[in-house]
C-alpha cells in the first residue's frame, strides 16, 4: 500500500487498484452549491457532507472503474425529492433515503441472475491485506440546532443518518459494503446495503443490494431493553430484507457484460 498524499491510500493487487480518499466536510457554501446542482436550492443537505471522500476500484485489464462518492449517493435521494415535488425546506425526506449501489458505467445493461455472495467464505478469518472505511455523509439530532433545519419538525426526532463505504481486500478476493442507515426515533429504521464481491483469478464480480425497514417498537421487542438503540448491524441480523437485487459482472479485456436480477420478499 502506498499513500499518494495525506488522506489518500492506494493499494494494488492481482490486477486491481483500490484507492480511498478522505477529506474534511463541506462548508455551508459548499453544501448550498451542491443543493443547487440537485435543483433543490431551498432544501438543506446533511450537516456533515464529505463531498471529496471517495472509494475507487479499478480493474486494470478491462478499464472498469466503480466509484463511491457522496454526491452520487445523495443524487438518488435528490431525484426522488424532485419527482415527488419535495423542493421546500418544510417538505422533504429528512432521512436522506438513498438507493445507492455505487457509480457504474451507463452503458451496462442489467439481466437476470440468481447467483449469491458466498457468505460462508466471507466469514472466514482470512488475513486482510487492505482495509478502509470512508464516510460519505452523516447527520444526527444535533443538526436540528442549525437554523436551516428549524422548520422541519421531524428532524428534531432524528436519531442518526449515515452513508459510508468499506473495502476489505483478502488474499483470495475483495468485498465492498456501501451502507446507508437511518434511525428516526418513534418512526422507522432503514438499512440499505450494496455489496461487491470478487475472487481474484476469476472473471466474475458479484453485486447485491438489500433494503430493510422496521418500526422502532418491533425492534424494541427483539432487543429487549427499554432504552435499546438499534445499530445497523443489529438491524441487518434482526430484520428480513424487503427487497433484494442480485447482479453479476463478467470481466473481459476492454469489454464488460453486466447481469442483474431483482427479487422481492415479504
Amino acid at each position: 500500500m502506498e499513500d499518494a498524499d495525506i488522506g489518500r491510500s492506494v493499494f494494488s493487487h492481482e490486477g486491481w487498484r483500490f484507492e480511498t480518499i478522505k477529506r474534511g466536510a463541506l462548508s455551508s457554501a459548499g453544501r448550498a452549491a451542491m443543493a443547487g446542482r440537485f435543483e433543490l436550492p431551498h432544501v438543506p443537505l446533511p450537516e456533515m457532507l464529505f463531498a471529496d471522500n471517495a472509494l475507487l476500484i479499478t480493474h486494470m485489464a478491462s478499464g472498469l472503474c466503480v466509484r463511491f462518492a457522496a454526491e452520487d449517493a445523495l443524487a438518488t435521494w435528490a431525484q426522488a425529492q424532485r419527482r415527488e415535488h419535495h423542493t421546500a425546506a418544510i417538505s422533504f425526506d429528512v432521512a436522506y433515503t438513498c438507493d445507492y449501489r455505487g457509480t457504474l458505467p451507463e452503458s451496462w445493461t442489467p439481466m437476470v441472475t440468481d447467483e449469491m455472495l458466498p457468505l460462508d467464505r466471507l466469514r472466514e478469518h482470512a488475513p486482510i491485506l487492505f482495509y478502509d472505511d470512508v464516510i460519505l455523509f452523516e447527520g444526527s439530532s444535533e443538526d436540528a440546532l442549525d437554523p436551516a433545519y428549524a422548520l422541519v419538525d421531524d428532524i428534531r426526532d432524528l436519531g442518526e443518518v449515515e452513508c459510508s463505504v468499506k473495502i476489505r481486500v483478502m488474499n483470495f478476493g475483495f468485498l465492498v459494503l456501501c451502507r446507508y442507515y437511518a434511525r428516526l426515533d418513534n418512526k422507522f429504521v432503514k438499512l440499505h446495503d450494496a455489496r461487491y464481491y470478487h475472487e481474484f483469478g476469476t472473471a466474475l464480480v458479484l453485486r447485491d443490494f438489500e433494503t430493510r425497514e422496521a418500526l422502532p417498537h418491533e425492534l424494541q421487542k427483539t432487543g429487549g431493553e427499554m432504552c435499546f438503540v438499534p445499530t445497523a448491524n443489529f438491524v441487518y441480523e434482526a430484520v428480513l430484507p424487503a427487497r433484494v437485487e442480485r447482479q453479476r459482472l463478467i470481466l473481459t479485456p476492454n469489454d464488460v457484460d453486466f447481469v442483474s436480477a431483482e427479487t422481492k420478499t415479504t
